[in-house]
C-alpha cells in the first residue's frame, strides 16, 4: 500500500516535520514497508490464552514460624547492633 506524496506531507505535518522532496520519496517506500508488514501482523493467529487465570493461581508463601536461636549467637548479633533493645535489633522506619 503506497502512500501519495499528500498522504506523506500531512504525516509529516502531524509530526512537525518539513521533508524535501527526496525525504517525501524515501518515506513513500519505507511507509509503504511498514504498511505491509502491519498487513501480515493483522493476518496472524491472536487467539491467547491469558495467563492471569484465576485457576492457574496457587500461594506459593510459606507459614511464619519463629524459630529460636542459639543464645551465644543472638548475643553476639545484637553486640553488632548499634541499637538495639529488649533483644530486638531498632532499624530506622523506612515507611510512613
Amino acid at each position: 500500500m503506497k502512500l501519495s506524496k499528500e498522504e506523506i506531507l500531512k504525516i509529516a505535518n502531524l509530526a512537525n516535520l518539513s521533508l524535501t522532496e527526496k525525504e517525501v520519496v524515501n518515506f513513500q517506500g519505507e511507509l509503504a514497508d511498514i504498511l505491509e508488514f502491519v498487513s501480515q501482523l493483522q493476518e496472524a493467529e491472536t487467539k491467547v490464552r491469558s495467563s492471569l487465570s484465576k485457576d492457574d493461581l496457587k500461594n506459593v508463601l510459606r507459614k511464619d514460624e519463629i524459630k529460636e536461636c542459639d543464645k551465644d549467637i543472638r548475643d553476639k548479633t545484637l553486640a553488632q547492633s548499634p541499637y538495639y533493645k529488649d533483644g530486638d535489633i531498632k532499624v530506622k522506619r523506612i515507611l510512613n
